[in-house]
């Protein structure tokens, strides 16, 4: 992909959402409660803005848990980062840190968390449009199947017709 088209891809964007997954789990002996997490996100090394939620959660001993936390990039918050993502060929390694808060026995416990992915604009635009071209071929598909039966359908009704005796 070259770097014009990725900068025009840009232009055409309004923003990105990202759906964080952050898991939790408790090997402790005791239940723990996280009243929240903060966390600053980045790509390819450029801050691109800051999240924060509400996670209001207890985790009882052995216990793992999920929280989905949708994450939304306005276009100027990406506007640093555009740079550096065409100079990479469209490759994009975001970065999520923070803190979590854990409470224990009344005490605030911050403790750090990191997590990155790297991922490829290209190879999302090409899942994109693979999808949407299978789609379409099995709407157009299924829209000719459709018609080929009712066809055959009136067919078979005219052959009735025509050999039916009063």
């Amino acid at each position: 992909m070259s770097e014009n088209l990725l900068v025009t891809a840009f232009d055409l964007i309004e923003g990105v959402n990202l759906n964080l997954i952050f898991e939790f789990s408790n090997n402790g002996f005791l239940p723990v409660y996280i009243p929240d997490l903060s966390y600053d996100l980045s790509v390819n090394s450029v801050p691109v803005g800051k999240g924060f939620s509400d996670a209001n959660l207890t985790i009882n001993p052995g216990q793992s848990i999920h929280l989905d936390a949708l994450q939304n990039f306005k276009k100027n918050q990406l506007a640093p980062a555009i740079n550096s993502i065409v100079s990479t060929d469209g490759i994009i390694d975001l970065k999520v840190s923070g803190i979590a808060h854990y409470k224990l026995f009344g005490m605030d416990i911050p403790v750090p968390f990191e997590s990155a992915k790297k991922v490829s604009i290209q190879d999302e635009i090409k899942k994109q449009l693979e999808n949407k071209i299978q789609k379409n071929q099995q709407e157009q598909t299924d829209s000719f199947s459709s018609a080929i039966k009712d066809s055959l359908d009136n067919f078979v009704e005219s052959v009735k017709d025509f050999f039916k005796t009063d």
